[in-house]
């Protein structure tokens, strides 16, 4: 659900032939800045299931707001908007 509280499920389908390590998916906070990375390491995947829990790369909890999940890539770049309440 967006918005979410403790947990996001992120789903990214891929196009067929294309592998995740062609693409970098990340979250940014409001200010543009990235907070967490998402390292894919299984490509034999044309479905990749993320999980969110409002933290950033250190594991330190983040602050209710609004953050952008981007998926770039091969010519392509797609964002969706997260809403996060505590």
């Amino acid at each position: 659900p967006n918005p979410f509280n403790s947990q996001v499920n992120i789903k990214v389908t891929l196009p067929a032939g294309i592998y995740a390590s062609d693409f970098s998916m990340k979250i940014y906070n409001i200010l543009g800045e990235v907070v967490k990375t998402f390292e894919i390491n299984d490509n034999n995947r044309s479905v990749i299931e993320l999980h969110w829990e409002g933290k950033n790369d250190n594991n330190e909890e983040l602050a209710s707001g609004i953050y952008i999940f981007t998926v770039r890539g091969q010519g392509f770049s797609k964002s969706i908007k997260l809403v996060y309440m505590k």
